[in-house]
């Protein structure tokens, strides 16, 4: 995938303006210039260390210290931007970018709670799962992989009021994705093809041959891992 690395340039540039017009409000308020210090570098981290620019409009966040990006981790990673998008376009360009990928991701599969930043195949470890999935970092399905983008695309909506991210075909796709997943595993024994099984760890891995413990019918919906794989 080709970087935009004007884009990410442009990107960084406003974060790290921003960042140092709150350290100077926060040192204003502390006399604490460490504590200052030490705001401003997590304020611009997720700019300067994990942001790829892929192509025109998407953004690909890597996730700590694996090159590859969760779904829900990425959409945390920009809380703090997120409330600055309507003063600063760059942040707003920044999180619509995210909101693209992360549709597109969810689009391609959206039982994958993380993903590379192409089809290369790599992998924490080998899942056996119903889908051979080379974009995929892993397919461990987590509900809340799915909820916080959507939570994310609601905030983007309601603060930088740009609602033309609807018109995007990945967005209205991913969406109705999300849909159909949330109302198959409201009956997962009946309906979901889903499973998943591990050699190592085996601690990962579901019971019942990888379909989990029996459940029956509440209309609540069924996820394997709860958040953060656990």
């Amino acid at each position: 995938m080709m970087r935009n690395t004007e884009k990410e340039a442009a990107i960084k540039t406003a974060v790290q303006a921003l960042g140092e017009r709150l350290k100077a409000q926060v040192y204003e308020g502390s006399f604490d210039e460490r504590l200052a210090e030490m705001f401003y570098k997590c304020f611009v981290n997720t700019a300067e260390t994990t942001m790829q620019c892929h192509g025109d409009d998407e953004i690909f966040l890597i996730t700590g210290d694996i090159d590859a990006m969760w779904l829900r981790d990425s959409s945390a990673q920009v809380c703090h931007y997120v409330p600055f998008m309507k003063e600063v376009p760059e942040l707003a360009e920044m999180v619509r970018g995210l909101l693209l990928k992360q549709f597109a991701m969810i689009v391609d599969d959206p039982y994958a709670n993380a993903f590379n930043s192409e089809a290369n195949g790599r992998c924490y470890e080998k899942d056996d799962t119903e889908r051979d999935n080379p974009l995929a970092w892993e397919r461990k399905y987590e509900l809340d992989s799915l909820c916080y983008p959507v939570r994310l695309l609601w905030q983007y909506l309601n603060i930088a009021s740009d609602f033309t991210v609807l018109d995007e075909e990945r967005v209205r796709e991913g969406l109705v994705r999300i849909l159909d997943v949330m109302e198959t595993e409201q009956r997962h024994a009946e309906r979901s093809a889903y499973h998943f099984l591990r050699k190592v760890p085996t601690e990962d891995c579901l019971s019942n041959d990888g379909k989990g413990e029996p459940v029956g019918y509440t209309g609540m919906i069924w996820s394997a891992f709860r958040p953060s794989d656990d």
